[in-house]
């Protein structure tokens, strides 16, 4: 045998366990005992309904019958022999409807209850299950008439106005029977060796449970004094019926229930089978969708629920993935093509040094010219695509500050001036400003647009640089970067901004200078929109193109 301490260890184990295993369950079995539950709430709630309502309807009916025999007794014996005193230590069980103005209509309703019963040959008096001339277990009291006048006299003239089915004894102080409306009916002594000492949870406990045998019996004892001798009055009524009713409901009740519980069970599972059928299906479209192919979509049901809604925000999900990267892998592929090119370049101009660089000075310093240029691009090329990889990341720090936009701008012009002898600069307006923004990155963006325009812009071409308050709104900084360059056709001033994009290798021979990287246009874009700056391109092919970027004097992203 197991110790007290080690069944309560195994005990705590297996709620552990089960508590363990709860968040394991399937939503389908969740689903399936929540329905079980509520069902069986739902039942019991109902038998219990059910079962009071029984109980109210018989069993209030038998009090009300008693109370309204014994109510009615007390005041025929009043009304007979004048002087009547009850003795009782707790109020008589008269419901308020028995009050005296509406005691005649009660009287008149079992009048009337007494008439059917004699018409139909029913003796009213007769204890339930015994008839005249049949015999009542262990017998019944005998009936003293004469032991004084009084006695005689009620025994002779008293006709007390029962409800049928309630039965009535009355003894002396010496407990002899002097009244008695069914001798057939149980002696009082077996009443009273029968009286249940715990009643049942029912019962009226203003009156006491009495069981002999398979009968069922309500009693009460009422004390009186009648012209100063004591009497007890002993009403009692079987409720044999209706305690056999109420149970046999009761176990009916009680196989619905259990009934009730299996087929909630098969309801539960059902219902939670047919609610996650939906979602079984996402589940498995979910697990189909691969890496190489992020085409599939889940399908969406037009009944505009929460799974609806769900499957509607997956699919968003799985364009931006499919989005993101497609995006990573143009993103790859352009920088390995970027890459490659200056990659070539120096390995061919190593093997030409490595045939012909040690004998020939001029081709030495051709090579090493060569290598050192394309080893500056591929620095520029990394550093814009590190840039490119930490703005996705978020990592891209800036470090804003108020800062001159006047002094930026003229030292930025002065610079480029002196790197570009091909070309005409011009500062045609620098108004001072002061701006909330990061120095770096501002400094950066506006090199990006100036070598840009240099970039498409033959040699000798004109390029022009104004920085003035916007004429709209006194309130931001308009920045102008104008070229008399190649130009860029409509449909790809919205590409311009693209990552790698570039515009038509022919149309750059024609500037005289080599393409770019289509990096940095991607880099100012992404500057611009950090810094809340609206930028506005106008072009047309062989007739230069204009950058107009409004910068707020007042920055409200952060």
């Amino acid at each position: 045998m197991l110790s007290k301490s080690s069944r309560l260890r195994f005990l705590h184990r297996l709620r552990l366990l089960r508590l363990s295993r709860m968040p394991r369950m399937r939503i389908s079995v969740k689903l399936t005992l929540v329905y079980a539950v509520l069902m069986v709430v739902l039942l019991f709630a109902t038998c219990a309904f059910t079962a009071v309502g029984i109980y109210y309807t018989q069993y209030h009916q038998v009090e009300r019958e008693l109370s309204f025999s014994i109510f009615d007794a007390v005041q025929q014996l009043k009304n007979r022999f004048g002087s009547v005193e009850e003795h009782v230590t707790e109020t008589l069980p008269v419901p308020p409807h028995f009050k005296p103005e509406e005691r005649e209509k009660e009287r008149q309703r079992q009048q009337e209850k007494r008439e059917y019963m004699r018409h139909d040959s029913v003796k009213p008096d007769a204890f339930f299950g015994h008839g005249a001339g049949e015999a009542v277990p262990n017998g019944s009291d005998k009936v003293i008439v004469s032991r004084n006048d009084l006695r005689q006299n009620m025994a002779d003239n008293m006709t007390f106005g029962m409800v049928p089915g309630v039965f009535l004894k009355i003894t002396d102080a010496e407990g002899d029977v002097v009244y008695d409306t069914d001798v057939f009916s149980p002696s009082l002594q077996q009443l009273q060796e029968h009286v249940r000492e715990q009643p049942p949870l029912w019962a009226n406990p203003n009156f006491q449970v009495v069981e002999i045998g398979n009968f069922v019996i309500y009693y009460k004892e009422v004390p009186v004094a009648i012209n100063g001798e004591h009497y007890s009055l002993h009403f009692f009524r079987t409720i044999t019926t209706e305690t056999r009713l109420l149970g046999f409901i009761q176990q009916i009740l009680l196989v619905e229930m259990v009934l009730g519980l299996v087929l909630a069970l098969f309801l539960g599972y059902f219902v939670s089978q047919r609610l996650l059928q939906p979602i079984r299906s996402m589940t498995d479209t979910v697990k189909s969708i691969e890496v190489s192919d992020l085409g599939t979509r889940l399908e969406v049901s037009d009944t505009k629920d929460e799974l609806s809604e769900l499957a509607v925000t997956f699919n968003r999900m799985l364009e931006r993935i499919q989005q993101g990267f497609d995006q990573q892998q143009r993103f790859v592929s352009d920088a390995s093509h970027e890459l490659r090119t200056p990659v070539t370049v120096i390995r061919g101009y190593a093997d030409m040094l490595s045939r012909w660089g040690r004998h020939d000075e001029e081709t030495l310093q051709e090579g090493l010219e060569a290598i050192g240029s394309e080893a500056e691009n591929m620095q520029e090329l990394i550093e814009k695509l590190l840039f490119l990889a930490r703005a996705d990341q978020k990592r891209q720090i800036l470090h804003k500050e108020l800062l001159d936009m006047q002094a930026l701008v003229g030292d930025v012009f002065r610079k480029m001036q002196m790197a570009v002898g091909s070309h005409h600069l011009q500062l045609l307006a620098n108004e001072p400003a002061m701006v909330l923004a990061d120095k770096v990155t501002m400094r950066q963006m506006l090199r990006i647009f100036l070598e840009n325009a240099v970039k498409y812009t033959p040699a000798g071409g004109v390029i022009r640089l104004s920085s003035s308050r916007c004429p709209e709104n006194a309130g931001c900084l308009e920045l102008m970067i104008e070229d008399t360059g190649i130009g860029i056709a409509e449909e790809e001033q919205e590409k311009i901004f693209q990552r790698f994009y570039r515009v038509d290798s022919s149309r750059t021979k024609e500037a005289g200078q080599p393409g770019g990287t289509g990096l940095g246009l991607s880099i100012a874009k992404w500057i611009a929109d950090r810094h809340g700056i609206k930028i506005r391109v106008e072009s047309q092919p062989g007739a230069g193109t204009r950058f107009t970027l409004k910068i707020p004097l007042q920055v409200v992203r952060l």
